[in-house]
């Protein structure tokens, strides 16, 4: 069989092998977390080599909406120029933090981006958009990631912490009764899911009050990073 005839079939089989991460995540029982190392905030490791950082939370959450457990992760540290070919030959499940929101970003790399999860204002006066980045034809594993990300708005708007995820409050019922339905929704995560990931890391705000807080460097404020109904660009989605 002459190659050019074969290239449409391996391309082919090549998309259907990434096309399965939730199912490889499961079976495997760790999450493949491709970070760029060594940025204050974002991603360090401490002198027990011990990551934290809010890419690193990012991970976590997705972790436990899976596996239900966010220490589940094996993280991938990285140069800038490694990212996407990480995550393109499937050496990493998901980029918390992928390169900025652009056009070819987006379509000439056979990656998606997933949702913003940081603004960054530029001194000119534009917004460079970052968030997790995974593989084209992979929907369902998008949804998943896309979702946790949007938990940790929606608990963050509903006034729901790390403490209060499963509160019995008519807001908190509500957060955990969202996760009751997500498999009949074709989400295929287990029950509870939402409160699940924010007992786990927090929501949004506590993320980033923990890493861009006054005692962290470097010092941020959240600005355009804030929810919409005080003034930022985050919107929390219905949870219904």
């Amino acid at each position: 069989m002459k190659f050019w005839y074969a290239l449409p079939l391996l391309l082919v089989l090549t998309s259907q092998g990434h096309a399965r991460t939730l199912d490889d995540v499961r079976a495997s029982g760790v999450l493949v977390c491709g970070i760029v190392a060594e940025r204050p905030g974002f991603a360090m490791r401490d002198k027990d080599y011990q990551w934290s950082g809010f890419d690193v939370d990012i991970c976590r959450a997705i972790a436990a909406a899976i596996i239900g457990d966010p220490n589940k992760v094996n993280f991938v540290g990285l140069r800038e120029d490694e990212m996407v070919v990480a995550l393109q030959s499937g050496e990493v499940d998901v980029l918390p933090r992928g390169p900025r929101l652009s056009l070819s970003n987006d379509t000439s790399q056979s990656l998606m981006f997933v949702t913003p999860t940081y603004f960054d204002e530029v001194p000119e006066g534009g917004v460079e958009v970052y968030g997790p980045m995974v593989r084209q034809g992979d929907s369902n594993w998008l949804q998943v990631v896309r979702w946790t990300v949007w938990s940790l708005l929606g608990a963050e708007a509903l006034g729901l912490d790390a403490s209060r995820a499963s509160s019995t409050t008519k807001d908190g019922v509500a957060f955990l009764q969202a996760g009751q339905s997500s498999s009949a929704l074709g989400l295929a995560l287990e029950k509870g899911w939402p409160a699940r990931v924010v007992s786990a890391v927090g929501n949004y705000g506590e993320i980033f009050e923990r890493h861009f807080g006054a005692t962290s460097a470097p010092t941020r404020q959240r600005g355009l990073n804030r929810l919409s109904k005080d003034g930022g660009l985050f919107y929390a989605p219905q949870f219904d």
